[in-house]
């Protein structure tokens, strides 16, 4: 199967809401990211928030003729989200004095989880991360 995004939400902070055909889907942070002649225009807040879902491409787009490549942002993805389990299963996320003086785990920003479509849950159709 060739990996391409079906759905793009562009979001605050240079980031992207993506699914993807394989049905994973997740957050991307391009703020690292935009270098470049045709990339740091994107820089601008109004102009990264026109990107979209390019029909014939099956990838992100922007209004200037910037895009990326599926591959690249499901590695950044992943990147993400390995990052975020780290983070929260790290020591220093421990808090000694937690609510009522309760110790409590976590993460030092905040998490972002992906909602399970229920009629692709009917299906079988879940996310690597809830396949058993």
């Amino acid at each position: 199967m060739i990996l391409h995004t079906t759905e793009v939400t562009p979001l605050p902070g240079y980031r992207l809401r993506i699914r993807f055909n394989t049905g994973e889907s997740g957050e991307v942070d391009l703020s690292g990211e935009l270098d470049g002649e045709v990339f740091e225009s994107l820089r601008d807040p109004v102009l990264f928030a026109t990107a979209y879902q390019h029909p014939i491409m099956r990838t992100v787009a922007w209004a200037n003729g910037a895009d990326l490549a599926p591959e690249f942002l499901w590695e950044l993805m992943q990147d993400n989200a390995s990052s975020t389990l780290e983070m929260l299963q790290s020591p220093q996320a421990t808090r000694t004095s937690g609510p009522a003086g309760k110790n409590t785990r976590y993460p030092p920003f905040s998490a972002k989880i992906s909602p399970v479509n229920p009629a692709e849950a009917a299906n079988g159709d879940l996310p690597h991360y809830l396949q058993h």
